[in-house]
C-alpha cells in the first residue's frame, strides 16, 4: 500500500474519532456566511483575512484536501460553484452531507492531490488548501497543478506546516557531541533557513532569534514526603499543581525571569495551574537541553515539566491531571 492510501484510511478514523477537520459547520454557520459574517481556517487557530478571499459570486473555486465541510460550504455560501477534491472518503461524505442539508450544489472528487489533477488547464479563480503539506513527500508537483489549473490572476491561498525536529544525541554523556544539544547543529541549521527564505538580508536570523521563544519540556522533580530535606521548602513543586517552571541558582535551567512570567502568562490564558520547583542549592540537577541550547543560541524560554516522583527510574509516578494541564498549556502555545 502507498503511503498516501495508507494516509486516507488514517484520516477517515480520525475524522470518526471527532478530529477538528472533519466536524462540519453547522446551519447556524452557514446562515450567518450568506448574511455576511463568516470565517475560514486553513491552519487551526487563525482565519484567513477576508480580503484575500474577495467576492467570490459567480467564480469557480477548488477546495485542495478541503473535505469536511468546513472552507467549501462558507464559499458556498457566498455564493461561489464549489469543487471540493480529497482523498478521504468520510472527508468527501461530509461535504455531501452539509451540501444537501443546506441545498447547494457541490462537486466532489475523491482523488490524491499528489497526481495530476482531474481537471483542465485554466479552470479555476481561487483555489483554497488548508494546511495538508505536511502529510505528503514533495509540494512542488502540487503548487505546479494548481498553477496550472488556476486562471490568469486567480489566486491559491494556503495553509502550511513547516514544522522541523531537531533530534539531538548523547544527552545522558554530557550533548558535548557534534550531534550533541552544545554542537552549533541547530544554530547552523536556522542560520541556513533564513539565509534561504531572506537571501542577501544579514539580519533575517538574529531577528529570527530574538522573536523567538523555546520551551524546554522535561519532567519536574515532585515532592515527595520521604525526602524532604531534597527540597526547597517553599519552592516544591506537587504533583496535580499543574505544569512546573524549574528554577536554578546555578542557571542548569534556562529559567530567567522573563521567561517564568511568559509561562505564568501562559498557564492563566490557557487556563490551568502554574508552581514553581527551585533546585535545592546542595543537591546537583538542570543541565537540560534548554539550558545547553542557550550556549549556542541567545533564546529567550522557560524550563518546565509536569512534576513526577521516581524520575528515570523503572516506575515514575505523575498526575493525569498534570498531563492533561500541559497538553492545554502547549495548544495555547503554539496557537
Amino acid at each position: 500500500m502507498d503511503y498516501q492510501s495508507e494516509n486516507a484510511q488514517t484520516i477517515d478514523r480520525w475524522v470518526d474519532e471527532g478530529w477538528q477537520w472533519g466536524v462540519p459547520i453547522s446551519h447556524d454557520a452557514f446562515v450567518d456566511a450568506q448574511h455576511g459574517s463568516w470565517n475560514i481556517l486553513l491552519t487551526p487557530t487563525k482565519p484567513v483575512p477576508h480580503e484575500w478571499v474577495g467576492d467570490v459570486r459567480g467564480k469557480r473555486v477548488l477546495g485542495l484536501a478541503s473535505g469536511g465541510a468546513q472552507q467549501m460550504p462558507v464559499m458556498a455560501a457566498l455564493g461561489a460553484q464549489c469543487t471540493v477534491l480529497d482523498y478521504s472518503s468520510r472527508q468527501c461524505e461530509r461535504e455531501y452531507e452539509v451540501a444537501d442539508r443546506e441545498g447547494y450544489d457541490i462537486e466532489v472528487i475523491q482523488a490524491d492531490m499528489t497526481q495530476p489533477l482531474p481537471f483542465a488547464d485554466e479552470s479555476f479563480d481561487l483555489i483554497i488548501n488548508p494546511v495538508s503539506n505536511c502529510y505528503i513527500e514533495q509540494v512542488k508537483p502540487v503548487f505546479r497543478e494548481c498553477y496550472r489549473v488556476l486562471k490568469p490572476g486567480g489566486s491559491l491561498i494556503g495553509g502550511y506546516d513547516n514544522g522541523i525536529n531537531y533530534i539531538f544525541d548523547n544527552e545522558e554523556t554530557g550533548s558535548g557531541t557534534k550531534q550533541g544539544a552544545h554542537s552549533p547543529l541547530l544554530r547552523s541549521i536556522m542560520e541556513r533557513l533564513c539565509t534561504v527564505l531572506a537571501p542577501g538580508d544579514a539580519q533575517a536570523f538574529p531577528r529570527s532569534v530574538a522573536r523567538s521563544f523555546m520551551i524546554s519540556a522535561d519532567d519536574a522533580h515532585a515532592w515527595h514526603p520521604n525526602y524532604n530535606e531534597k527540597y526547597c521548602p517553599t519552592n516544591h513543586a506537587l504533583m496535580g499543581g499543574g505544569p512546573a517552571v524549574k528554577i536554578n541558582a546555578n542557571c542548569k535551567y534556562m529559567t530567567d525571569a522573563d521567561g517564568a512570567a511568559v509561562m505564568k502568562a501562559l498557564c492563566e490564558k490557557a487556563g490551568v495551574k502554574c508552581q514553581y520547583f527551585v533546585n535545592h542549592s546542595d543537591v546537583a540537577g538542570g543541565s537540560t537541553l534548554g539550558n545547553i541550547l542557550t550556549g549556542q543560541l541567545a533564546l529567550r524560554g522557560v524550563d518546565m515539566g509536569a512534576p513526577i516522583w521516581a524520575m528515570h527510574s523503572a516506575r515514575e509516578t505523575a498526575a493525569v491531571a498534570d498531563h492533561i494541564a500541559t497538553v492545554a498549556l502547549f495548544t495555547t502555545f503554539f496557537a
